[in-house]
């Protein structure tokens, strides 16, 4: 094939031979991305230390960028090659971050039996309850356990369910879980030496500035939700940009087209009921699944 490259990413154009099973328009520009993640992390701006973002979809998947290989002695959390040349990602996923949401909607709209239930009613419904929800613990592992424990066979949990709970309580209860099981990620990321100054927030679940807030306040550290919550799809157009020859750099894509639309500071007020909180969540997965 002929081909061109831009820096370590390799631009080429179809030739008649290949156009019959592609089916692309002669001279199309190929060029080499990355995967879901790696193309996010481009899309968050994470390609320098110190910066990491967090994307809630389905599943919930925290990331932070190395510019050397890292090194985890106990496997707990991936690293890959990032979609910047040079560079790699730390990625720590769990298996159902919206999903449990999603699940807990899907309970309230069977019940209903009538039309979709938006998820702005589960939102306002979470706002009104105090932050700890009355010592409502929700483990998010619909799905078995993902980073940093990989267990199978966990599995989802309220604990500490009263009469006094309600849906409002259950909802801010996954909200909570899913932050805390992000926080124990992030407490992995700095035991090998990537302790982040800056969190951005991807995804669906970067819309709700409830679980924004709840983050900040978890993690301890300001969050920034970005202009474009899909990054997966703006770093991809971002490579392709860069491939094409449209930017100079990736860095300079990055500068031109990430931006951050708010920031979410913690809140003072917050942080003793959710350093308990997440003490507690680490308690409970032990006394269900460590011998």
């Amino acid at each position: 094939m002929k081909s061109t490259t831009c820096s370590a990413k390799a631009a080429s154009h179809t030739t008649d031979k290949n156009l019959q099973q592609s089916r692309l328009a002669p001279g199309t520009l190929l060029i080499a991305g990355g995967g879901d993640q790696q193309c996010a992390g481009i899309g968050a701006g994470v390609t320098q230390s110190g910066i990491g973002s967090v994307t809630l979809g389905t599943a919930g998947v925290v990331i932070c960028s190395f510019d050397e290989p890292p090194f985890d002695a106990n496997g707990d959390i991936p690293a890959e090659i990032h979609a910047y040349p040079g560079k790699y990602i730390c990625e720590g996923l769990q298996n159902t971050a919206g999903a449990a949401l999603k699940w807990l909607r899907n309970l309230v709209q069977d019940a209903a039996q009538g039309g979709e239930v938006e998820y702005r009613l589960f939102n306002d419904m979470a706002a009104k309850v105090d932050p700890g929800t009355g010592g409502l613990l929700f483990l998010p592992y619909l799905a078995g356990a993902s980073a940093p424990q990989w267990n199978g066979s966990a599995t989802g949990t309220y604990h500490g369910l009263t009469q006094g709970h309600g849906i409002g309580a259950m909802s801010r209860a996954i909200m909570e879980g899913v932050a805390y099981q992000n926080a124990l990620i992030l407490k992995k990321f700095e035991t090998i030496g990537r302790e982040l100054t800056e969190i951005r927030l991807t995804g669906g679940g970067a819309k709700s500035p409830l679980w924004s807030q709840i983050q900040a306040d978890i993690y301890g550290r300001p969050v920034k939700r970005l202009k474009e919550d899909e990054a997966g799809l703006l770093g991809s157009a971002i490579l392709a940009a860069f491939g094409a020859g449209l930017f100079q750099s990736i860095d300079q894509g990055v500068g031109s087209m990430v931006r951050t639309l708010e920031t979410y500071e913690p809140k003072h007020e917050s942080e003793t009921v959710y350093a308990e909180g997440l003490q507690r969540f680490s308690l409970l997965y032990d006394s269900l699944y460590r011998n």
